[in-house]
């Protein structure tokens, strides 16, 4: 019995190291560096930007426009990745949101991790801060979401992240990521989109099962009901 304990916890620790292997997933256009060939408006101080432009993204405009932003050098202390961002706005207390419809489909005991950097621009400048939700769809169905109620420092970022793991039930659907304002302000910028998965083989629910076992034979031996 103690043989057979000892082969499974090797192999348990051997499955387990695999499944700690994340691999990334495909953000198109991920950090808005996307540019484009002219930009909607530009302004000395504010810099330069473009209402519904987010190539690889959807949007609602639910509550004002959406688009991208190369920010003027007096908006932010700086830019996560790139020189560029996204913004949403809001309009009568509802928030707008942008989303993107990714390759992969969810597996059974993966974990999805999605982070992305929420910034508020300096408050000299206006736009106050609208909040930030961001979460994890298997086709339209909300699987998992998070929110950035508290706005990170005035022209700055801060980092908000979302994990969550598969049940059999969300296996199959395709992945879709959506990053959205609260309605509590007026904008939220966002940047350096990035989402990674942990696969658990499906050997590694065997080794669950077998410990199982394992376990209810050592109790049945402990009782004397079979031999050890």
């Amino acid at each position: 019995m103690r043989s057979a304990i000892k082969g499974v916890l090797l192999t348990g620790a051997m499955l387990l190291s695999a499944a700690s292997q994340a691999y990334v997933i495909s953000v198109t256009n991920a950090s808005f560096e996307d540019e484009p060939t002219t930009w909607g408006n530009t302004d000395a101080t504010y810099g330069q930007w473009s209402n519904s432009f987010l190539p690889g993204w959807s949007f609602s405009s639910t509550g004002g426009p959406e688009g991208t932003w190369q920010p003027g050098s007096l908006m932010f202390s700086s830019i996560p990745d790139g020189n560029q961002v996204a913004y949403v706005n809001s309009s009568g207390g509802v928030g707008s949101a942008i989303w993107q419809t990714t390759s992969e489909i969810i597996q059974a005991g993966y974990t999805y991790t999605l982070a992305v950097m929420v910034g508020t621009r300096n408050t000299a400048y206006g736009a106050p801060y609208d909040g930030a939700k961001i979460s994890l769809l298997g086709g339209t169905s909300v699987l998992a979401s998070t929110q950035l109620a508290t706005p990170p420092s005035a022209g700055g970022w801060s980092l908000l992240t979302l994990d969550f793991t598969a049940a059999l039930a969300d296996a199959g659907k395709t992945l879709q990521i959506r990053l959205e304002g609260m309605g509590t302000g007026s904008q939220t910028n966002f940047d350096n989109v990035s989402l990674t998965a942990v696969p658990l083989p499906a050997a590694a629910w065997l080794f669950g099962s077998a410990l199982l076992g394992l376990g209810l034979a050592k109790r049945r031996a402990a009782r004397g009901d079979v031999p050890a």
